[in-house]
């Protein structure tokens, strides 16, 4: 039987804690702006924490456990959670980029030195071996 070590897991996508505040919200029936006036804060502070575009606070999510009752150490953890998946998703980008890079180089060299050596062999009379006289370079 295979094992499955969860830390090597890689995220999908980064879900951001705001995701998890928002469906408490609609469970409750219950707006964004009327979060943001229970806790205190503008309601673009909440609107920019639940879609991801500003990190969730410790002060905040005390004020939120408080309020609906997620406790703040939950909060924080999803907030942490995602974070890591997107630095991961970010570092894994770059790694496919930089795959897809060096692909590329290697594939142009290749290509440039079978040119070369097409070349060569016409400048010196010889024949050029079958298998490369098909290529497309």
């Amino acid at each position: 039987m295979m094992t499955y070590n969860l830390s090597e897991a890689k995220p999908f996508i980064a879900i951001p804690v705001g995701e998890y505040i928002l469906d408490e919200l609609k469970a409750r029936k219950m707006t964004q702006k009327e979060l943001a006036a229970a806790l205190g804060v503008p309601a673009s502070r909440v609107n920019e924490a639940i879609k991801g575009k500003r990190p969730l606070s410790a002060t905040l999510a005390l004020r939120i456990e408080e309020v609906i009752g997620i406790p703040a150490h939950i909060l924080l953890s999803l907030q942490s959670q995602y974070e890591l998946d997107k630095a991961r998703l970010k570092a894994k980008e770059k790694k496919e980029a930089d795959e897809k890079n060096d692909y590329d180089v290697k594939r142009r060299n290749l290509l440039d030195a079978i040119g070369q050596f097409i070349d060569a062999c016409h400048a010196s009379g010889h024949k050029v071996p079958e298998e490369l006289t098909h290529l497309q370079l």
